[in-house]
């Protein structure tokens, strides 16, 4: 307004109607801005979910089924009738002095005094008697009658059949049980003189090292002695008269011999 000029007083009240309204227009538009805002705040904390329903919501479902009671178990009693006694068949009664642990084996039954020999030879050394009534487990036989046990006495350098004592079956003696699987052996010479092997020995065709070899003898064999060589360092040997199962001679060295019977007799034989 230019100073000078005249307000007139309905002009003074327009005008000031004009900015009342206006300041009102404004506290309502702030008022229904605030109302507006607490309108969705309140929507907002509607719609999202409580703490409790969250915790409900994020634990599984479990469902647990209730167990049936467990029916009694009935007892029964069973009258068992008493079982007829069954008529005791007497065995018979085994040869007398025979140990119970020899009934299924091949057995010797002593009827009288027999003697007992080195070899199976009459013409052999005597190792002793038995008596009658005595048993003894039998574990060899040869082709004529003659049957073998061991002695149950120590003899370390014996080997194969050295190492049993025999007994001709006949009138003072008999076998009982199982004896058809009784294995048959090789029956040594009553005067002979035998090497029983026990560690691998050379047999060479000539008494010296550089001779040619005839063959390897090893542990458990047997091969008969028939002499030696002029100075005794080496031993004549009968390769088919044993268990080493071929024919022919040759020699072997006098320091790995192990003997058996009487070899003191033996003759030099030619080289």
């Amino acid at each position: 307004m230019l100073e000078g000029d005249t307000v007139s007083p309905f002009s003074f009240w327009w005008n000031g109607a004009q900015r009342l309204c206006a300041e009102e227009r404004r506290l309502a538009m702030r008022r229904m801005f605030m109302l507006m805002l607490v309108c969705w705040g309140v929507l907002l904390m509607g719609c999202a979910p409580s703490s409790e329903e969250a915790t409900r919501e994020a634990t599984p479902l479990v469902l647990v089924e209730e167990a049936s009671p467990t029916p009694e178990m009935q007892t029964s009693v069973v009258a068992v009738s008493p079982t007829p006694e069954t008529p005791v068949t007497a065995s018979p009664t085994p040869t007398v002095g025979m140990p119970p642990e020899l009934s299924g084996a091949c057995r010797l039954v002593v009827d009288a005094d027999t003697t007992v020999y080195m070899r199976p030879s009459t013409e052999a050394d005597v190792f002793g008697l038995l008596t009658a009534g005595e048993t003894v487990e039998l574990v060899a036989r040869t082709a004529d009658e003659w049957v073998a046990f061991e002695p149950g006495v120590a003899q370390a350098a014996n080997v194969g059949v050295f190492r049993y004592r025999w007994v001709r079956l006949g009138e003072t003696a008999h076998v009982e049980g199982n004896c058809e699987t009784l294995p048959e052996v090789w029956a040594p010479r009553a005067d002979g003189c035998y090497l029983m092997v026990i560690l691998e020995t050379p047999v060479y065709a000539e008494p010296r090292d550089d001779a040619p070899l005839l063959i390897t003898l090893v542990p458990e064999m047997v091969a008969a002695v028939v002499g030696w060589n002029a100075d005794r360092t080496w031993a004549q040997v009968d390769l088919s008269d044993g268990t080493v199962g071929v024919s022919g001679a040759g020699w072997v060295q006098a320091d790995t011999l192990n003997l058996n019977g009487p070899c003191d007799t033996l003759p030099v034989v030619e080289e």
